[in-house]
């Protein structure tokens, strides 16, 4: 009784936010009861939905407009609830939460952005669907999958995954891009996400890969953030003292990381002289790549990706077959991409290109 207490006191200081969508009393223990596979698990779950979406933060415009979609689309279902957690980029404080919901008996379904995907990799894959719990993996894969390609991030025990618009191939095609685009020897710093996060591991991955095919393309330095423009600014500007001579900047992590690069350079007079490069394609970054202060994005579509795995989790309600696999955060692949599977925007690219958050 203690133990039950304790995760539920717990539970409720993690809480950031509750939705509803359509107003109703209706128990958990109402609607139609199906069984989900799981990549060869199988889940009973019964409506309404209930779902726990855990967010690593909210302290970026990229997560504010995932967290928001998740809300908006979870208003449409029937009697659908969803609540949201914060976990302050914290993986421990993620695993606490994901562990004190479980417990609480609360949630039929999850969708996890994990920070830590190694410690997230049991409870979501194997002690949620145990609990009869359907669980939605976004951004991040699950269980070391994030240095694999393709179908191999979906992380089986799972509903499914959608991702991949930072996978190490999306980066190779990426560095190729820039290492083309400017030939001859070159300086670069890039910056990345969090230490453990997906995002920095694949960039790790892709740098030495493209760095024997291209070495005058000289990435000298590497730097985590937390995604925040504070950072992008902050670990950004040492950098420049140090290496004067930079002739490219990568932000790899996101568009606000660019936009606090840009303030970096600005800082140190460098604006309109090392070449800047956005991962992401934000608003801020597709008006800069139209007026020619950036030279290049590659888009993160973190709307659609939380849109589709909200609908993803109705239709295996519904009873329906979902796929397990959603590249490209889930939206559509135009021009070159199709074949490619790397999206990336020039300036013309940019005058046509509608941004997500």
């Amino acid at each position: 009784m203690k133990r039950r207490t304790l995760a539920a006191i717990a539970l409720a200081t993690a809480l950031v936010g509750l939705v509803a969508g359509c107003s109703s009393g209706t128990s958990a223990a109402t609607g139609k009861k199906v069984t989900v596979d799981a990549g060869g698990t199988s889940v009973s779950v019964q409506g309404p939905i209930r779902l726990a979406y855990f967010a690593p933060s909210v302290n970026n415009a990229w997560l504010q407009s995932s967290t928001s979609t998740v809300k908006a689309e979870v208003a449409k279902i029937k009697d659908a609830k969803v609540t949201v957690f914060d976990a302050k980029w914290d993986g421990t404080t993620q695993f606490n939460q994901v562990q004190n919901a479980l417990q609480s008996n609360r949630f039929n379904a999850m969708i996890i952005d994990p920070i830590n995907d190694e410690i997230m990799c049991k409870i979501m894959s194997q002690t949620a669907p145990k609990k009869g719990v359907v669980v939605s993996v976004i951004a991040v894969p699950l269980c070391g999958r994030a240095l694999k390609v393709g179908e191999e991030q979906y992380t089986p025990g799972t509903l499914n995954y959608i991702g991949g618009t930072d996978s190490s191939t999306v980066f190779e095609g990426y560095i190729e891009h820039m290492a083309k685009e400017n030939p001859g020897p070159q300086k670069v710093i890039a910056l990345s996400g969090p230490k453990l996060f997906g995002v920095t591991k694949n960039l790790e991955k892709a740098i030495e890969t493209m760095k024997k095919k291209y070495p005058d393309f000289d990435i000298v330095s590497t730097v985590d953030t937390d995604y925040t423009l504070n950072q992008g600014q902050a670990k950004l500007a040492p950098l420049l003292k140090a290496n004067p001579d930079t002739t490219v900047v990568f932000s790899a992590a996101n568009s606000d990381v660019t936009q606090g690069a840009y303030q970096a350079l600005k800082g140190a007079g460098l604006d309109g002289k090392v070449k800047l490069y956005d991962k992401g394609a934000s608003k801020w970054a597709i008006e800069q790549l139209r007026d020619g202060t950036l030279a290049g994005s590659s888009p993160y579509y973190p709307s659609t990706m939380a849109a589709q795995s909200v609908k993803a989790i109705a239709a295996a309600f519904a009873g329906e077959k979902v796929t397990s696999y959603l590249p490209n955060d889930g939206a559509e692949l135009t021009g070159e991409a199709a074949k490619t599977g790397v999206q990336i925007l020039t300036p013309a690219d940019a005058k046509s290109f509608d941004p997500e958050y």
